[in-house]
């Protein structure tokens, strides 16, 4: 869940460049957003640089924006704030959820199922 006001300012800010008004209205609107989170996605040494990672976040991406029982709207990473990271995960469609985590070691990202 995204939490917190400043991190939902940020986010509903985010995502007016994403979606549409009426869409950034709705979120607007809400108290929470139910998504899937994957704490931390790694791939062996070895195996990096082979499409594994991106296949992962495919797999988590199709099987919940097919199956909508679970009333999913997106995936969010805590992602390593290191450049390599940073752009496997904005190759793979996300956003960073807020600026405020920029010195972190790990930055909050989202992507819209």
């Amino acid at each position: 869940m995204i939490g917190g006001e400043t991190e939902k300012s940020d986010f509903i800010e985010g995502l007016r460049y994403e979606v549409g008004t009426d869409t950034v209205d709705f979120f607007n609107r809400q108290t929470s957003y139910p998504a899937i989170n994957i704490g931390h996605l790694g791939v062996a040494t070895a195996y990096q640089n082979h499409g594994i990672g991106m296949a992962i976040v495919d797999l988590v991406a199709d099987t919940f924006s097919k199956y909508r029982q679970a009333g999913c709207q997106f995936i969010t990473i805590d992602s390593l704030n290191n450049p390599r990271t940073t752009k496997f995960y904005l190759a793979n469609g996300f956003s960073f959820q807020t600026d405020r985590d920029f010195y972190s070691l790990t930055r909050r990202m989202y992507r819209i199922l």
